[in-house]
């Protein structure tokens, strides 16, 4: 017979047939609810004062009462139930705002299946908090560590995406994700089944820290769904499912993970479509102590990337339409990652101004970095969309008139933080007057704080300087630096996408090698074109022409 939860659930939601899809996500999940729905503030605060509430939902953005509404008024009424915002609209500034706000999570409509995880995890916090009352000093210290350890968390499951996604290669993902999951968890071996129809069981299809001799054993394993039916179950419904040896006698033979010497077990659930297709597990062999929740917490996001990871790589396999389905899984996966940045960029906010005490200033320097990284990877999640949109040939133009004087002020402030790097000075070189220019003005900001960002990477001394002239029926943009410069041979694929000089290169500069493969696609898609001079230790000049006549809006190809 299936164990069902009680929650209490209060439902901040104008339309009813949405309220209705969150109370069959959670009924899926276990929970048996007792529920009420209002959509006023005065609604709510009738409710809130005549009963307790487990947690409140809020829908993130409704005409009558908002998720922004509906956090002021608990803060208001002294209420610390939890409130999980759920919107449909994506954006970091409003993730970061609902989680200053006093939300515990930010889940998109379109990612319903979170909202379970999301709220076993918002009520287990709400425990502990209610388990554990401290002094203010202490309080603070534990909203710190704990704070801290969802960073810790969400850099985990940020560095696992990133480079998930470079790679749809079937074997190399299955590799990769073993790899990825030992270092994040920093257990022994990982290990992933997935479902074979033709066989009726799970098959042994990639392992992670095992001597050649176990995997040649472990690699024809076959596993009957009948065999580990308990495990399956608690799968079903947990997502993540700790296990220890001694202890699993009704979940997964004990044989099974004894013949690898795997004495505690972490399993979590690859899913396609809402349906099991495999699970993917972490082990330590010889060790008796469990898995942690931190541990837990970040297998139940590696399961869920890797399953849709795994999914976009299944159809790619299928359909064999491997460039437009490759950029199609980035697209998604770049979305993916916006959660734990939300977290990241939220929550070091919160730490530099001093929301949960002062900080000292090792501790500011830290989270500043942590900060600096969290919009690093952003700028890279929305190259990466980019990009993606360019190879599916979803960009189209939007010409109109563009005052160069005008543009130079918005690219300035918005490169302000480039420009400050030590030892390097930056300027504008400027004529009298600036032209018109009939162009996008989106996509040209995009190519020059591209061109202005490659140019302050490679540089650690003397200067970077952005010039405009006018030039045969058009206008050329020269980005010049006094930088590390490039060599002929490797100027032959810098424009390619995920191309550098050398990894060396990678591990000094950071990036990808995507920057200057959109800024040569774009300026192509704005009817101009791109040169660069460069010598070895001196530095280098991209130059960018772009017609001043108007042309008709298009697509790219």
């Amino acid at each position: 017979m299936t164990m069902t939860t009680p929650l209490r659930a209060l439902l901040v939601e104008d339309i009813e047939d949405e309220a209705l899809r969150w109370l069959r996500e959670l009924a899926a999940g276990g929970y048996a609810v007792v529920w009420q729905r209002v959509d006023t503030p005065g609604a709510m605060a009738d409710a809130l004062r005549k009963e307790t509430w487990d947690v409140v939902l809020c829908d993130g953005v409704s005409p009558r009462f908002d998720a922004a509404a509906a956090l002021q008024l608990l803060r208001s009424m002294e209420q610390t139930v939890p409130a999980l915002i759920i919107s449909g609209e994506p954006g970091e500034s409003r993730a970061v705002a609902a989680i200053k706000g006093g939300a515990q999570n930010y889940l998109l409509k379109e990612q319903l299946q979170r909202l379970v995880p999301a709220v076993q995890q918002a009520l287990h916090d709400a425990a502990e908090c209610r388990a554990h009352p401290a002094a203010d000093p202490d309080s603070d210290a534990a909203a710190y560590r704990a704070l801290r350890e969802e960073g810790q968390v969400s850099a985990a499951l940020a560095r696992v995406g990133q480079e998930l996604i470079q790679s749809l290669d079937w074997p190399v993902l299955l590799e990769r994700l073993g790899r990825l999951t030992v270092e994040a968890l920093a257990c022994d071996c990982s290990h992933t089944l997935l479902w074979e129809p033709a066989a009726h069981a799970y098959a042994m299809t990639a392992g992670y820290g095992d001597s050649a001799e176990q995997w040649e054993s472990m690699r024809v394993l076959k596993v009957p769904r009948s065999a580990i039916s308990g495990l399956i179950a608690r799968l079903e419904r947990d997502e993540v499912v700790p296990l220890i040896l001694s202890e699993s006698e009704d979940l997964l033979p004990a044989s099974l993970s004894r013949q690898y010497g795997i004495t505690v077990s972490l399993y979590g659930a690859l899913r396609q479509k809402g349906e099991l297709i495999g699970i993917h597990a972490a082990g330590y062999r010889g060790r008796a102590a469990p898995f942690g929740t931190q541990q837990m917490d970040i297998m139940r996001g590696i399961a869920q990337l890797a399953s849709l990871a795994l999914e976009h790589a299944r159809v790619l396999e299928e359909l064999g339409r491997a460039n437009r389905l490759k950029y199609d899984f980035v697209a998604t996966m770049s979305h993916e990652l916006r959660t734990p940045l939300n977290v990241i960029m939220g929550y070091s906010d919160l730490l530099l101004e001093g929301t949960f005490g002062t900080l000292v200033p090792d501790q500011s320097d830290a989270v500043r970095r942590v900060a600096r990284s969290g919009r690093q990877l952003l700028e890279l999640i929305n190259t990466t969309l980019d990009l993606g949109r360019l190879d599916a040939g979803r960009l189209e133009l939007q010409l109109r008139d563009v005052r160069l004087a005008d543009f130079v002020r918005e690219v300035d402030a918005e490169t302000h933080d480039l420009q400050q790097k030590p030892g390097v000075r930056f300027e504008w070189q400027l004529p009298s007057r600036l032209p018109v220019l009939a162009t996008d003005p989106l996509k040209l900001k995009v190519v020059i704080k591209n061109l202005i960002d490659n140019a302050m990477k490679f540089t650690e001394a003397g200067g970077v300087s952005v010039g405009i002239r006018a030039r045969e029926r058009g206008v050329e943009f020269a980005v010049s630096d006094t930088g590390i410069g490039i060599s002929p041979e490797v100027r032959l694929i810098i424009f390619e996408p995920f191309r550098q000089a050398d990894s060396s290169t990678t591990r000094r500069y950071g990036g990808v090698g995507l920057g200057l493969y959109i800024v040569h696609r774009l300026v192509d898609l704005l009817g101009g074109t791109l040169a660069v001079d460069s010598e070895v230790g001196r530095g280098s000049t991209f130059r960018v022409w772009l017609p001043s006549g108007r042309r008709s809006a298009s697509p790219a190809a």
